[in-house]
């Protein structure tokens, strides 16, 4: 437990400036990189690299002063357009180097210019910078409704940004591509917390849409907010494709809050209210697909710090080398109605969500949950909660794509699922014997009504039971 280290003298800041490490006099035709650490009331927590496409370039900490600017400067030769430099900065407490525990940062300098900082992360941030337009998030090209159509990708992989001028319902979509792509749409840009699998996004397609090996997607985006969306061809079948985008229109649905149906998101009604005493008038009905449980089961191992988050999550029980057992959670929601979850912004109304102190996100608290049983029915105490974004990842009941990270829920004929390469998405069994078990993974395990107060028609199909 960390206790309060003040540098403070009076109503002053005590800061002290280190002279640059490298003080670097760049030639004609290089660039000149500077990163600048502030410490924190921790500095022997800190290290970082950055690196080139040739390898490490530069190096810091752990240090010694706090309150301190370190200066590190390399000269980077211009024969490469784009070198795509990447800066990596761990905190081996896991708990950054803001602002918890004094005001550290990081600022990154190209040419004299800040391109980059930071400070407030938990154990490790991450920024690429100088990379080839649409490389990464921080690269992203930007598109507008001047782009309504098709967009024409010349790469398998590309980020895009874009800040809509209107809430509504638009369209991605990468039908009649005849190459196998995925979909990724973020409401923030961090690359360290980025990978193939749809962890971080609000929205996410990868052969669920409908369309083959294509993705597609129909989604709501709030007007004034910036999206980083990302196309890929994750197995290089495409070389370059072509993608629609288009605005379809404001959300529509039920608007009487009255009504059994009552969408929050919807600014248009459609009609479709039904009220008390319809037959439609039911509730949703969430299932767990427990085929889709033990077909991806597998074991693996994990090396974790004393200080891994995870740990404090409840993910993992303890840190060195952990056994781990993984697989997929597949949950369908089979009633009529959606089951809706809101936003985080509105959890001091609906109570859905818990703040993670540790990760510095958002929980949502009774998604799933995972126990292990032996044979017998005595439980081991190693599960856990898990729940930090639900989503409709497939419609293949004859749902709509209506929510994502930023308006969660689940439609009705629509489905979430958690694949097994997500963090968190596994079982931590170091310490149990080799032996026969039942895992049981449940789904709204505590039997909430959903944040419009709607029950579930059926709780008795909530959960699976793999041995």
């Amino acid at each position: 437990m960390k206790s309060p280290l003040f540098t403070f003298l009076g109503a002053c800041f005590l800061l002290a400036v280190a002279p640059f490490s490298a003080q670097a006099q760049c030639a004609e035709g290089e660039s000149e990189v500077v990163v600048e650490i502030l410490t924190d009331n921790y500095p022997g927590e800190i290290t970082w690299t950055l690196t080139g496409l040739g390898g490490e370039l530069l190096s810091g900490g752990p240090y010694n002063s706090t309150g301190t600017v370190y200066a590190d400067t390399v000269c980077i030769a211009s024969e490469e357009e784009f070198p795509c430099l990447q800066f990596v900065i761990n905190d081996s407490y896991g708990d950054g180097i803001c602002c918890g525990y004094g005001q550290g940062a990081y600022t990154l300098y190209l040419d004299g210019v800040a391109v980059a900082t930071g400070g407030d992360y938990g154990q490790q941030d991450l920024v690429q910078f100088d990379c080839a337009p649409g490389s990464t998030c921080n690269d992203a090209i930007g598109i507008d409704a001047a782009d309504y159509g098709t967009v024409m990708q010349a790469e398998d992989n590309f980020w895009y940004s874009l800040t809509p001028n209107a809430n509504g319902m638009y369209e991605f979509s990468s039908c009649g591509a005849e190459c196998n792509t995925t979909l990724y749409i973020y409401d923030y840009c961090n690359m360290g917390n980025f990978d193939d699998t749809n962890e971080g996004s609000i929205y996410y397609d990868d052969n669920q849409g409908g369309c083959g090996e294509a993705a597609t997607m129909t989604v709501l985006l709030e007007g004034g907010q910036t999206y980083w969306v990302r196309w890929a061809s994750l197995d290089g079948s495409c070389g370059g494709f072509d993608w629609s985008f288009n605005y379809i229109g404001p959300p529509t649905g039920c608007t009487d809050s009255g009504a059994c149906n009552y969408n929050p998101s919807a600014e248009l009604d459609d009609g479709s209210c039904i009220y008390a005493g319809d037959p439609n008038c039911t509730g949703p009905d969430l299932i767990v697909l427990a085929d889709v449980v033990s077909s991806s089961l597998y074991s693996t191992t994990m090396n974790v710090s004393e200080t891994d988050c995870y740990i404090e999550e409840g993910c993992l029980n303890g840190f060195g080398q952990r056994e781990l057992i993984r697989f997929t959670t597949h949950i369908k929601n089979i009633g009529e109605l959606d089951y809706y979850i809101g936003t985080t912004a509105q959890t001091n109304q609906t109570g859905q969500f818990e703040w993670g102190e540790c990760h510095n996100h958002w929980h949502y608290k009774g998604y799933a949950k995972y126990d292990l049983f032996t044979m017998d029915g005595a439980l081991i105490p190693i599960g856990f909660k898990n729940g930090f974004c639900v989503m409709d990842l497939e419609c293949s009941d004859g749902g709509s794509f209506t929510y994502g990270c930023s308006n969660m829920g689940i439609a009705s004929g629509c489905g979430d699922i958690y694949s097994s390469g997500l963090s968190c998405q596994w079982i931590d069994v170091t310490d149990v014997e080799d032996g026969q078990y039942r895992l049981v993974v449940r789904v709204n395990w505590d039997y909430d009504p959903d944040a419009l107060g709607r029950y579930e028609t059926n709780t008795e199909n909530n959960w699976a039971v793999v041995c």
